[in-house]
């Protein structure tokens, strides 16, 4: 790839292709007789393709081996989803919680939403628009019984935007009754951020929403693409 565009050598010769006939880049496709198969399929914003065997959170950036052999680190905010094609990698939004609780205010009543904010709606953070997470309005609790499967929990909490100026929480997070990450205060705005919790196999995971105030209306807290890691 060049300033120009994409230049590619094969057995036929080599051609170049200027960027405006360039619809999207595959890299990492399945050879002819591969040895590894891809465990995860990343799609990014512009709707490029990569076909990755390793993928980690390392800092601020998701790194992914790609099955050419090529490592990339990639911005999460650039990434549109992550399928996971293989078994080491389960999405917390797929997994039923054991109990979850949320403390109505004057009858209004707030459920626990997959892929949706706390109002039902897309899930939208900083103007963008996230597939998968997890929705919900403090103050509220969600358990589930992990079975000890687990070693990591990547996520990234965050104030969905419809909360707007008025939008104040945090999240708290305990594997088997201890803390392992308090977010400190959520507000719209903010920059996203994904962090990887060690879960040690834990049997338990609880992660409570919490509001500055008992009458909060708009303590709207969004997990996005929260998902568990075995070892």
């Amino acid at each position: 790839a060049a300033a120009s565009g994409v230049c590619i050598k094969s057995s036929l010769g080599t051609a170049s292709i200027p960027w405006d006939r360039v619809r999207r880049l595959e890299l990492g496709g399945l050879p002819y007789r591969a040895i590894h198969a891809p465990d995860y399929k990343i799609v990014l914003d512009n709707r490029s393709i990569l076909m990755a065997r390793r993928i980690e959170m390392c800092g601020d950036t998701l790194e992914a081996e790609l099955l050419i052999g090529v490592t990339l680190r990639l911005a999460p905010a650039a990434i549109d989803k992550i399928d996971v094609l293989r078994g080491r990698v389960r999405r917390l939004s797929s997994l039923q919680p054991s109990a979850y609780r949320q403390q109505p205010l004057f009858g209004a009543v707030w459920p626990l939403m997959v892929n949706k904010n706390a109002l039902g709606r897309s899930i939208k953070v900083g103007q963008r628009r996230y597939r998968h997470g997890i929705g919900l309005h403090a103050p509220a609790t969600i358990t589930y019984d992990l079975h000890g499967r687990f070693a990591w929990l990547v996520l990234a909490p965050a104030m969905d935007d419809s909360a707007a100026t008025s939008g104040h929480g945090s999240i708290q997070i305990r594997a088997d009754g201890q803390i392992i990450y308090s977010s400190g205060d959520l507000i719209t705005g903010q920059p996203v951020k994904f962090i990887k919790l060690p879960l040690a196999n834990a049997k338990w995971l609880t992660i409570r929403a919490m509001s500055p105030s008992p009458f909060a209306t708009r303590s709207r807290i969004d997990l996005l693409r929260p998902c568990l890691i075995l070892k």
